[in-house]
């Protein structure tokens, strides 16, 4: 997997391999919504945003199962929930 220059989706990477999480980034053959996450063992799909576009329903319709996170509050959140801890956003680390 290539690395991710979004820290956005660092930190949700971050996290999945934290949780242990097996998962696949977007150009993986299993992850044929071509979406930021698949989740295979769950068949889950996870696209992050840093803000609403109009591409997002086009995204959304990709896949059947789709975590749309949308913001920097959102992907803190969301990290915490599966980590069950706080997490501080710094903007380009993790």
């Amino acid at each position: 997997m290539k690395p991710r220059h979004d820290p956005m989706e660092r930190l949700i990477e971050a996290a999945l391999r934290e949780r242990g999480l097996d998962f696949v980034g977007e150009n993986h053959p299993l992850n044929v919504a071509k979406l930021d996450f698949y989740l295979p063992q769950l068949d889950l799909y996870i696209e992050v945003k840093r803000m609403h576009s109009p591409r997002i329903a086009e995204q959304m319709a990709r896949g059947a199962n789709v975590i749309a996170i949308q913001g920097e509050g959102a992907v803190r959140a969301f990290v915490e929930m599966l980590l069950q801890r706080q997490v501080k956003f710094d903007g380009d680390r993790i």
